[in-house]
């Protein structure tokens, strides 16, 4: 290993174990359930005795309660009931039979956590849930060698905490039959350059993720393949803040001070353009819609006609500008959770169909989870603080999104409106709940071409929009609805809608926070 980055390495993995530090009692008051499964129908990992060695190690350091088998019959009903992570470890081939799979789909659906360590993208590979779970399926893989790992530092996720920008170290490198799934968060990735043999097809190559798709929290490692690793400090560290976030012992935690999300390049951000309307002209040929609900998206970053893009103000500093001329999403990379979200924001002067005669409209949605296109072949399942002319704070939500809000029905009846002091209703377009939409208690949006500021906070499950310094709407136990559950909805990405109307962003930041201010506790009735 390079010498220079060993020390960086060393250094910040010094650093990573006093940032989490304090966490270590909690694990103690309340120690993780772990069911180790190192079952293998195909090739079988000599690792795997070092493997379960060192997690007996952490378990003991740890105080878990570890059972570690090849005994499929532990996925069933009754007994995952009691666990808290489910680690595959270097599993290969058909592990599981249909029972035994249904017994641990309802685990993850009802908030399980999952680790997959190497091998776990090689297994169940006609499993489609499984499939969506890992993230990706292994594909191929050039010798054992030593390789630079790239590491994602806009990331808060505790399985980096040991890491510097960069890791050096030796194992065996997969490459995946297809791209990551988009709602993947991807932690590391593989600098090709570095090794000898043939790569991914992707331009990026992805080599440890997390994501919450299915409500619980699955982290994949594609490092674990030699005896070697598990002896490493680092990849040591990186498993365990890795099972650590995935039992729910660690958040993925947002600085304290404010981070700006704004830069020339748009680096926090990706882009995911809708369907084109039929009015909409393309420098290529491709399939659009009078109803652009439906059809084909131009998908992950496919802008051709820069619908976002970054312009300087007379300052120099950068603004973000929205044509509106396609539906689209500007997604965060990183999953955020207890927050304070904070940008300005004013109205441009085009609109476009198919919204040519209606409002200009727009949002920010937040707790943005699954994969891109869930709403309208654009939008990710969200709840979405509105952003619409005389509708500023509005609350929508999104993909089977559920949230209790205090409201009361509006003079006409049409409608509901936030009211502090009325009685709790839960708003869903589900079907089955008292409201959709809610409105803000007041319209504090300001003339148009004037610059507003947007406020959401938001911890754990309740989130307050502020506009403008008033606040406006407030909503308590956000979650989602799938395959029967209600699923708890505590984080996720954040999107800035393209939705027909020319738009313009500055000064997008976010801090972490631990509680609301009291002011806000007082007005919502939380004190």
């Amino acid at each position: 290993m390079n010498k220079w980055i060993s020390i960086v390495v060393c250094s910040c993995f010094v650093f990573g174990l006093l940032s989490f530090s304090d966490a270590k009692k909690e694990h103690l008051k309340s120690p993780l359930n772990v069911l180790v499964f190192s079952k293998t129908d195909g090739f079988r990992h000599l690792s795997i005795p070092e493997g379960i060695k060192y997690l007996r190690e952490i378990s003991d350091e740890q105080s878990w309660k570890m059972t570690a088998t090849e005994d499929a019959s532990f996925f069933n009903v009754d007994y995952l009931k009691k666990v808290d992570v489910v680690i595959f470890l270097n599993t290969t081939g058909n592990v599981l039979n249909k029972k035994q799979e249904g017994a641990f789909e309802n685990y993850i659906k009802r908030g399980g956590g999952f680790v997959g360590v190497h091998s776990a993208s090689d297994t169940e590979l006609n499993w489609p849930f499984y499939h969506e779970l890992i993230g990706a399926q292994f594909k191929s893989h050039p010798r054992t060698q030593e390789a630079r790992l790239i590491v994602n530092q806009n990331s808060n996720h505790p399985a980096l905490s040991p890491l510097g920008k960069a890791w050096v170290t030796t194992d065996e490198w997969y490459s995946f039959k297809d791209a990551v799934k988009p709602y993947c968060n991807v932690l590391l990735k593989l600098d090709e350059s570095t090794i000898k043999g043939k790569g991914n097809s992707e331009k990026s190559h992805p080599i440890a993720w997390y994501h919450e798709k299915f409500g619980g929290r699955t982290f994949y490692t594609g490092l674990g393949h030699t005896k070697e690793q598990y002896t490493s400090t680092l990849f040591r560290e990186h498993l365990k803040h890795g099972i650590l976030w995935a039992g729910k012992r660690y958040e993925i935690k947002v600085s304290k001070k404010w981070v700006n999300l704004l830069d020339k390049d748009l680096t926090h951000w990706e882009r995911y353009i809708g369907v084109p309307h039929t009015s909409v002209m393309l420098p290529f040929k491709f399939p659009k819609k009078k109803d652009v609900r439906k059809g084909r998206a131009l998908g992950l970053n496919n802008d051709p006609l820069n619908v976002f893009s970054i312009e300087k103000d007379k300052e120099g500093k950068p603004n973000l500008h929205i044509t509106g001329e396609i539906y689209g999403g500007l997604t965060t990379k990183n999953h955020y959770q207890n927050y304070h979200f904070k940008c300005e924001f004013k109205w441009g002067d085009k609109k476009w169909e198919p919204r040519l005669n209606a409002k200009r409209d727009s949002g920010i949605l937040f707790h943005a989870i699954g994969a891109h296109g869930a709403f309208w072949n654009v939008w990710m399942r969200s709840l979405e603080c509105q952003v619409q002319e005389q509708d500023f704070g509005d609350f929508f939500p999104l993909s089977e999104t559920i949230a209790d809000i205090k409201a009361v029905k509006s003079k006409g009846g049409k409608t509901h409106v936030y009211d502090a002091n009325a009685k709790s209703i839960t708003s869903s377009f589900i079907g089955k709940h008292e409201a959709g939409r809610v409105r803000g208690s007041k319209n504090m949006e300001k003339p148009r071409g004037e610059w507003n500021t947007i406020e959401i906070y938001t911890i754990a499950n309740r989130a307050v929009f502020v506009i403008n310094g008033e606040l406006v709407s407030a909503l308590t136990n956000t979650r989602y609805e799938e395959g029967g559950m209600e699923i708890p909805l505590r984080g996720g990405r954040i999107q800035i809608q393209s939705e027909a109307a020319e738009a313009y962003y500055k000064s997008i930041q976010i801090r972490g926070i631990d509680d609301f201010p009291d002011k806000i506790k007082k007005l919502v009735g939380w004190l």
